[in-house]
């Protein structure tokens, strides 16, 4: 059993009397209190002991070299970490940091870098790099990014935060349409497209030390008609016969043509021929020779 922090003495009373005297400390504040019986100042000792047994002590006294400042940001990373349910330590996190982290060269919030990234695109457009089109979506998509980040620097937007930006639709007010709940995988890709160009921009202009939206997948966009890669062998050479048999028929109509003149030609002239030779009576479709008159002969 451990030993107690309060002490019991005897002593008399300056009426002569026996008493029995508990002191201590509890909670900073000293206890001295007197009984006439020793058993009296056993039970409240034993009191006091569990309430010293049940006080949480809010910190502990030891030497550091470290000022009140550094020491209150060393207990936070150790309460972040806790929370977290992490066995690292603070020097191992620390050392990850090092190693990993590559500060910028300038900071710049994410509204200062989109207007200067939207005044570049204009440049672009007037050179004819970019259309009027392409112009327009990214303007609507830098306007939405600069309405979700208003206070956020470029370097302090991590890449989980630009996963949840592109899976939430956008608030589209002025769609009578009530907006979709999920974007398709062709507009997850443009979005990430025109993020990509932005954030390449920022390292550029050494707003990031590396860009985030590189790690970020593209979904497989399903083609709306068949291709040479996605079509079956047997749908693939039906289709080039038809082809085929098309270009051949176009190349033979000329000469389908004059077979067919030729042959009409051939048709007039074995009728003109039949003509000559006997009578004939020509119907549609029919030609046929007519016998020739007998005369019956006289006895």
């Amino acid at each position: 059993m451990a030993k107690s922090k309060f002490k019991i003495t005897q002593f008399e009373n300056p009426s002569g009397g026996i008493a029995w005297r508990l002191s201590g400390t509890l909670n900073g504040k000293r206890i001295r209190e007197n009984y006439k019986t020793r058993p009296e100042a056993v039970a409240q000792r034993q009191k006091y002991d569990v309430e010293v047994l049940n006080a949480v002590p809010e910190g502990r006294t030891i030497w550091t070299t470290l000022t009140p400042e550094e020491n209150r940001d060393a207990v936070a990373a150790m309460n972040s970490l806790r929370s977290a349910d992490s066995g690292a330590t603070l020097s191992f996190a620390v050392d990850f940091f090092l190693k990993h982290y590559r500060p910028p060269e300038n900071e710049k919030s994410v509204a200062e870098a989109a207007t200067e990234y939207l005044e570049k695109r204009d440049r672009d457009c007037l050179k004819g790099f970019v259309s009027s089109l392409q112009l327009k979506a990214i303007r609507h998509e830098m306007d939405w990014l600069k309405h979700c980040f208003p206070d956020r620097v470029v370097s302090l937007v991590t890449l989980e935060d630009y996963r949840d930006y592109l899976e939430k639709p956008k608030n589209q007010p002025n769609n009578r349409k009530r907006p979709c709940q999920h974007i398709s995988p062709k507009t997850w890709n443009n979005r990430r497209g025109n993020l990509n160009t932005f954030c390449v921009y920022c390292v550029e202009k050494g707003y990031l030390a590396e860009n985030p939206i590189a790690r970020l997948p593209k979904h497989k966009e399903r083609a709306q008609l068949g291709t040479a890669e996605t079509l079956k062998a047997e749908t693939l050479q039906r289709t080039r016969f038809r082809r085929s048999w098309m270009r051949t028929s176009i190349c033979a109509l000329p000469f389908m043509t004059w077979a067919m003149g030729i042959a009409g030609w051939l048709r007039l002239l074995e009728t003109a021929a039949v003509r000559r030779s006997s009578p004939v009576r020509v119907v549609p479709s029919l030609v046929y020779c007519l016998p020739k008159k007998t005369t019956p002969l006289r006895a």
